[in-house]
C-alpha cells in the first residue's frame, strides 16, 4: 500500500456518519412556539435555503441537528424561543459512479446494498479489456481528500475469496484497462468483520 491508504474495516449501520444536507433535499423547518413561521424548504444548488426572518442559510453540508443550532442562532434576537425543529421530508436521489473499461459508463442510483460488482454489473459489465483484477473504489473522505481502494474481483467471480464491498453514496467505481494499474498502487479492500475471506461482504468506511 502507497500513500497511506489503508483496508477499511467493515462496519455496521449503527457506526455510519450522520446524514448531512444534499442539494435538492426537502426539507420542514418547524417552530414549536412560532407555528407562523413554518416552512417547508428545498436545499438550492448554492447550498442555501431561503427561511422566514432568518433570511439565506446555508444548509449544504450540515446534519438536520446542526442546521437546527445554526436557525436557532439566526433567530435569536427575533424570537423568544426559537427552538427550530429540521426534518428532511425528500431525499435527493444518491448516486454512484462507474467509468473506465465498462460498457456503460455512467451515474446510478444508490441503494443500501449495491456493491461493487453490481454497480459494474449495472454500467453493462466489464469490457474484455477490463481488469476486474484491479478495480479501484474511490471514496471522499470526511476532510475532502480521496481514499482509494483496489478489490480483486475477478477472484471473487472465481472462487469467493476476497470481498465484493458494499458502496456509499457518490463512491466512483473505476475499472482500468489490463496494464494501466501496477501492484501497491492502492490499497486492498479487506473483510475484518471476522469472517474472512469465505464470501462475506463489507462495507469500506466510514473515515
Amino acid at each position: 500500500m502507497r500513500g497511506g491508504d489503508e483496508a477499511p474495516a467493515a462496519t455496521s449501520r449503527r457506526s455510519l456518519p450522520p446524514y448531512r444536507l444534499e442539494v435538492g433535499d426537502r426539507i420542514a423547518i418547524q417552530f414549536p412556539y412560532a407555528r407562523e413561521l413554518d416552512a417547508d424548504a428545498r436545499v438550492r444548488p448554492d447550498g442555501r435555503i431561503s427561511v422566514p426572518r432568518a433570511g439565506e442559510i446555508e444548509a449544504l453540508g450540515l446534519t438536520p441537528g446542526e442546521l437546527e443550532q445554526t436557525l436557532a442562532t439566526a433567530l435569536a434576537g427575533g424570537l423568544v424561543r426559537p427552538e427550530p425543529r429540521v426534518v428532511v421530508r425528500e431525499f435527493r436521489t444518491p448516486r454512484v459512479f462507474v467509468g473506465g473499461a465498462v460498457r456503460a459508463p455512467g451515474a446510478f442510483d444508490f441503494h443500501e446494498q449495491l456493491t461493487a460488482l453490481r454497480a459494474i454489473t449495472a454500467a453493462g459489465g466489464a469490457a474484455p479489456s477490463g481488469a476486474l483484477d484491479a478495480v479501484v473504489i474511490l471514496r471522499e473522505a470526511a476532510d475532502g481528500t480521496m481514499r482509494r481502494f483496489r478489490l480483486d474481483l475477478e477472484s471473487w467471480l472465481r472462487s469467493g475469496s476476497g470481498t465484493d464491498p458494499i458502496l456509499a453514496p457518490n463512491d466512483l467505481v473505476f475499472v482500468p484497462h489490463h496494464g494501466e494499474v501496477g501492484d501497491g498502487e492502492v490499497g486492498s479492500v479487506s473483510d475484518r468483520s471476522g469472517t474472512g475471506t469465505d464470501g462475506a461482504q463489507a462495507r469500506i468506511g466510514p473515515f
